[in-house]
């Protein structure tokens, strides 16, 4: 059944992908956030001998995020004849499919009487956001692959060694246990890359936060992990560091005028960048916070809460910074509160229709969704469909 699962989602994200696959973030314009990924990824195989200077002093924190154009460039290069532009969306459909899958692993676990437990993962898959940027030449599909992976990992860890203190009946942890250093190890591993994605590596510290406050883990049988964790994960952003140092890049400071955050134009734009993020999702979460104070649907688990705080500081974040810039908030930032919306949307239906009603209501607003989403890609000026078949075309 898992496989099946996979292959489907491996389908629909390839499907998805098809209207922007290989395409700049805005194909009419001279200049977009997808050069300097493309620049990138040619220096690093070596094209090029050093990064275009005039791209790194206008847009240097988007140098500081090699690990997606340092694999594009390898793949393009070495297997694909230099169409670097095929090799980012090839690992960015790569990347959805892994976020896809483990979401509908997360509603199996933490949700069993959903039924349905691959449906939001598929309106994932075919979002406006996701089809109309996640799959070309930037580095928001791949960073929140990370992001969510390693929340995950952490979640499981932590899980398995409250399980072991209670069946052992003991009120300390066996930090003897080698294995408990190698899962630790793993997630060092992957912060780091993580940090080589994109700001999103952030996450994981806000979720740590809340799950050892909601779990009580400041205790002292428990201090010693999360000290560690923490530390651990604070120690990976020294590769990160060590590279910025190197090619002279930098997260960008987040500044800000207070007249411009309350302006009623930024405001507004938000909002309706907020609401074309969900489309009619936001048809099913509105109606479903009301059941979820009624008691109609099941509390929100934990691990759907940490990742929506974690996503609310990084959306702050962005509000904040953007808003002395001309093109107002980043739509595509609002997506990573995925997880909430879509596991309401299943809980709502499910709670709502009888069996015998939820397959043709599910398929019905499928469809609707899927449609908004195509319809909003064809009216983005950016997006031309010709290229795009080339690029596709020419991967083969």
């Amino acid at each position: 059944m898992k496989i099946k699962i996979l292959i489907l989602f491996t389908l629909v994200a390839v499907l998805s992908s098809l209207l922007r696959f290989g395409n700049r973030e805005n194909n009419l314009s001279v200049l977009s956030d997808s050069d300097f990924y493309l620049d990138m990824a040619q220096v690093f195989v070596g094209q090029k001998a050093e990064f275009n200077h005039y791209f790194l002093t206008g847009a240097a924190h988007h140098y500081n995020r090699p690990l997606l154009p340092f694999c594009a460039g390898l793949l393009g290069h070495y297997v694909l004849n230099n169409n670097y532009r095929a090799a980012f969306s090839i690992i960015n459909i790569l990347a959805a499919v892994f976020i896809a899958y483990l979401f509908f692993l997360i509603v199996n676990s933490f949700y069993p009487l959903i039924k349905y437990s691959w449906f939001p993962s598929l309106l994932f898959l075919t979002a406006f956001s996701q089809m109309d940027w996640g799959y070309h030449i930037l580095t928001e599909t791949i960073g929140l692959a990370f992001a969510f992976g390693t929340c995950y990992l952490v979640y499981n860890l932590i899980c398995q060694i409250e399980r072991k203190g209670l069946e052992s009946n003991k009120n300390y942890l066996y930090y003897k246990d080698w294995r408990l250093y190698l899962n630790i190890f793993l997630l060092f591993i992957i912060q780091v890359l993580s940090f080589l994605t994109r700001e999103t590596a952030l996450f994981v510290f806000v979720f740590l936060a809340y799950i050892t406050v909601k779990r009580r883990l400041y205790r002292w049988e428990y201090l010693p992990l999360v000290v560690l964790l923490f530390s651990v994960f604070i120690i990976a952003k020294i590769p990160h560091s060590i590279y910025s140092q190197i090619y002279n890049t930098h997260i960008p400071k987040i500044s800000f005028v207070f007249s411009a955050l309350i302006n009623p134009k930024y405001i507004l734009d938000s909002l309706v960048k907020l609401g074309l993020a969900f489309n009619i999702s936001w048809l099913i979460f509105i109606p479903a916070i009301y059941y979820l104070k009624k008691g109609k649907l099941e509390n929100v688990h934990e691990f759907i809460i940490g990742w929506t705080l974690a996503a609310l500081g990084y959306i702050a974040a962005g509000y904040l910074h953007n808003s002395t810039l001309t093109y107002g908030y980043p739509l595509r930032m609002f997506f990573s509160l995925f997880p909430l919306f879509y596991l309401f949307v299943i809980e709502f239906f499910e709670k709502k229709f009888s069996p015998s009603k939820i397959v043709y209501i599910l398929s019905l607003f499928f469809i609707f969704h899927v449609s908004i989403s195509v319809f909003g890609v064809l009216l983005d000026s950016g997006s031309v469909t010709v290229h795009t078949i080339y690029n596709i075309f020419s991967v083969f």
